[in-house]
């Protein structure tokens, strides 16, 4: 899927904001940096490098299905996956960690359009 901004966006000072941000964590990581996820060890050069490599580790032996309502699971699965309070996960989703993943897209190319 491909979200796109309308050009205005990126005259915005919003924007604007989030790119002095990101130009200021554009040195965060010093030659040699790595990330590390149990065993395993990777270089990285960029923070969004370093998300993306942990993030598909994170991601291994996991099943991801998408519905479009809860009305497409068969009953069973819905108990297990939805209502069961011995194995649901309930998240909190705010506004800033939208922010931070604009950040982190930014550092890497200040002058780039998300």
């Amino acid at each position: 899927m491909t979200k796109s901004f309308q050009d205005g966006f990126f005259h915005t000072p919003e924007y604007q904001r989030i790119a002095s941000i990101g130009t200021r964590f554009q040195d965060l990581l010093s030659p040699g940096a790595y990330v590390e996820r149990g065993d395993e060890k990777h270089e990285v050069t960029t923070v969004p490098e370093a998300v993306e490599w942990l993030m598909t580790r994170a991601k291994q032996g996991q099943t991801i299905q998408r519905y479009k309502g809860l009305g497409e699971m068969n009953p069973e699965q819905l108990w297990r996956d939805t209502m069961d309070p011995a194995s649901r996960t309930v998240l909190r989703v705010e506004t800033a960690a939208l922010v931070g993943a604009a950040i982190c897209a930014v550092a890497s190319n200040p002058t780039s359009h998300i």
